[in-house]
């Protein structure tokens, strides 16, 4: 329990080596897969219930078409500041290279 406390505090300061952006990327892959779980679960139970699906199709649909979108956005958002990371990085070490040329 202490380690988690330890990460989540990690979270909130700065340049402590833990990224938020991956949390919030694996947070919501699990939360999607959760509810995802709980609506085939649900489907199955409406099913042998009465033998019908009563369930509305089109709003599970949306649903989950909303939690998709939430994971690729916060995955867009890790592969963005990751490239620009990346990218600052090499164009600092090829103007230190140029610098340090005779």
């Amino acid at each position: 329990m202490e380690k988690l406390i330890n990460y989540m505090k990690g979270l909130i300061r700065n340049n402590s080596g833990t990224s938020s952006k991956s949390f919030a990327l694996v947070m919501a892959s699990i939360v999607g897969s959760f509810a995802i779980i709980s609506f085939i679960v649900m489907l199955f139970v409406d099913l042998f219930s009465s033998y019908e699906i009563n369930t509305d199709l089109v709003g599970l649909a949306g649903i989950i078409t909303a939690l998709g979108g939430l994971i690729s956005l916060i995955f867009w958002g890790k592969v963005r500041s990751e490239r620009r990371d990346n990218y600052s990085t090499y164009t600092e070490y090829e103007s230190n290279e140029e610098l340090e040329e005779p």
